[in-house]
C-alpha cells in the first residue's frame, strides 16, 4: 500500500490489482465529477497498468536477448535480464490464477442466477 495512495496495494501483482481495481471503479462518466475515491482508484489501477507493462516489455525484450545471444553462442545473459524473465512468467502466473478466480465467480454467479429464476441447469 502505498502512503500516497491507499488503493495502491500489492505492487507486485499489478496483474491481479488491476482487473480489481477496474471492477470497483465501474461504469464512470469523463464528463461528470468523479469523487476522491475513484480518482484514488483511477490512478492505482494506472499505475498498475504502467508497472505491468512494463516488466512485461521487459521480459519479453529480455527472453529475445538470450534466444539471440544463445544463437550466437555469447556469454549466459546478466542478472538483471534473468530477473525480467522471471517477473514476466510471475505476471503470467498471476494472469492464470486471476482468470481461474473469475471462471469460478461467472460459475458461482450463473448457478445463483439460475437457481433464483428457477430455471434447469
Amino acid at each position: 500500500m502505498s502512503a500516497r495512495n491507499p488503493e495502491f496495494k500489492n505492487v507486485d501483482r499489478p496483474a491481479y490489482e488491476l482487473p480489481a481495481l477496474l471492477q470497483r471503479l465501474g461504469t464512470v462518466s469523463f464528463h461528470a465529477a468523479h469523487t476522491a475515491e475513484q480518482r484514488q482508484i483511477a490512478e492505482a489501477a494506472r499505475d498498475h497498468a504502467q508497472n505491468l507493462q512494463s516488466n512485461i516489455a521487459a521480459g519479453i525484450d529480455s527472453i529475445g536477448h538470450l534466444l539471440y545471444s544463445s544463437a550466437l553462442g555469447d556469454t549466459p545473459p546478466n542478472a538483471d535480464r534473468l530477473q525480467h524473465i522471471g517477473l514476466l512468467i510471475s505476471h503470467l502466473a498471476v494472469q492464470l490464477e486471476h482468470s481461474i478466480d473469475a471462471a469460478g465467480e461467472m460459475d458461482m454467479f450463473l448457478d445463483w442466477k439460475t437457481e433464483k429464476n428457477g430455471a434447469a441447469k
